[in-house]
């Protein structure tokens, strides 16, 4: 089972990708060698490219694994600096 977080980061890198590698490619591979205009047919063009994000984030989610959850020293320092404490300094403070 994936965590809301999880999901929507996949579905988000899925539609990105998606768009830019099934999209885009296609879309100008068929402007160039198919003849398609597509400042002729922008609503399709529209279309195609939502399709793309739509089954790139449904393959992302669908067969990325899941993310790791040890994420690090310098991860869990930007995330909470003070998890990490003296290991960076924190827990040495002159006042403590």
């Amino acid at each position: 089972m994936q965590s809301r977080a999880e999901v929507l980061l996949k579905t988000m890198m899925g539609m990105i990708v998606g768009t830019e590698l099934i999209g885009g490619p296609v879309l100008l591979a068929a402007s160039v060698f198919g003849g398609v205009e597509i400042t002729q047919s922008p609503m399709a063009c529209g279309l195609w490219m939502a399709g793309a994000a739509v089954v790139g984030a449904w393959l992302s989610v669908r067969f990325l694994p899941r993310f790791s959850r040890d994420r690090g020293r310098v991860a869990d320092f930007l995330i909470d600096p003070r998890q990490v404490r003296s290991s960076l300094g924190f827990g040495d403070h002159w006042m403590r």
